[in-house]
């Protein structure tokens, strides 16, 4: 029971030192892009999760909240594990992680591609790329209709216009009514 009782204690130590950190480095950052600063362009020169440990970088309800402190620039230090776990990945998406440290499990997740409002073909994954349905959800969900990189797009989608062009009831319609590809 002691030794329970000595990791919990060091634990919320290690939680405390690098949530302090962590402010620290949000206020450094928040102060360098404040033009009338006198610290105006000076950024810190790293993350302080660059060097925390792993069992920290592993710890979910730990990293949730640190999200919001430097917005979800910590994400991408989180543990593979985490950043491959639907739920949290989700959760931290609210702070707007970037699509690239999400885990290769769940960079071609339908869920997941829709809640970060992915508007890159090349990214999708050929599972989707090759479902007209997916597609289409991901086309209705998104309050922008501008696509890029097209190419990757099959030949047999690609020539489907239906799935192309938008139904003048969507909410979320273009002036156009049409899929506009950059």
């Amino acid at each position: 029971k002691k030794s329970e009782y000595f990791k919990i204690k060091e634990q919320k130590k290690l939680r405390e030192k690098f949530s302090n950190l962590l402010q620290e480095y949000s206020d450094q950052e928040s102060e360098a892009s404040y033009t009338f600063s006198d610290r105006y362009g000076d950024y810190p020169e790293k993350h302080p999760f660059e060097d925390a440990p792993t069992e920290l970088m592993d710890d979910e309800e730990f990293l949730l909240n640190c999200l919001e402190t430097d917005y979800a620039q910590c994400f991408k230090f989180a543990s593979e594990r985490l950043r491959n776990k639907k739920e949290f990945v989700l959760e931290a998406l609210k702070y707007d992680p970037e699509h690239e440290h999400i885990g290769d499990d769940l960079k071609h997740d339908l869920d997941i591609i829709i809640k970060t409002k992915l508007k890159d073909f090349s990214k999708f994954g050929d599972l989707i790329l090759n479902d007209k349905s997916k597609l289409s959800q991901i086309i209705k969900s998104s309050s922008s209709k501008h696509f890029e990189s097209h190419e990757f797009l099959p030949d047999h989608i690609r020539s489907d216009k239906k799935l192309f062009l938008v139904a003048e009831k969507n909410k979320h319609l273009s002036k156009s009514g049409f899929l506009i590809f950059r």
